[in-house]
């Protein structure tokens, strides 16, 4: 049994129908936690295949962040290995960072969220630090705007929102582009 998937405004997404390879991968944060300890622990693969397939090419424009299908970058000196995924009205997101032995799954049937963002304050919490939340979706709320109001009056709560000293809303491209 699958959850219904949900766009950003909270209506009723496609799903892949059981698609199967990228995008038709259905799993439990459960299985991945165990798959992560199969690689933390080298029964799956050796240690030292993953460090090669863990560590970024350098190609001929220059060195990649993207290896053996995940995104690589370093907090603090350690190697962090994360990976978004989307189908449908379903996201992941799945993050490792193995010389800590921290693993953050996130597995939602409700569109576009900010698990980057969400991933980052969980590390926070994880080292004690002070945590930033995530600012609330502009789309979700100009969207309702529209919807109740029509167009001018969203226009004008955006310029009225948009104005304000310390707004808690998220104005970033990807938003205004939802």
């Amino acid at each position: 049994t699958f959850a219904m998937a949900y766009d950003s405004f909270g209506q009723a997404a496609g799903d892949t129908n059981g698609t199967a390879g990228d995008g038709g991968v259905f799993t439990t944060v459960d299985d991945l936690y165990k798959w992560d300890r199969a690689l933390a622990g080298s029964s799956l693969v050796r240690a030292s295949t993953l460090d090669v397939g863990f560590t970024p090419p350098i190609l001929p424009d220059g060195p990649s962040t993207y290896a053996f299908a995940w995104n690589v970058r370093l907090d603090r000196g350690l190697r962090t290995l994360w990976h978004t995924g989307r189908t449908g009205g379903y996201r992941s997101y799945i993050e490792r960072r193995p010389a800590e032995q921290q693993l953050i799954v996130m597995l939602t049937n409700h569109g576009d969220t900010k698990r980057g963002d969400i991933a980052r304050a969980i590390v926070h919490v994880l080292r004690g630090e002070p945590v930033t939340l995530p600012g609330r979706s502009i789309a979700r709320r100009l969207y309702d705007a529209i919807k109740a109001d029509g167009i001018d009056r969203a226009l004008h709560l955006h310029d009225s929102l948009r104005a304000q000293v310390a707004p808690d809303y998220d104005f970033s491209e990807s938003e205004l582009n939802t």
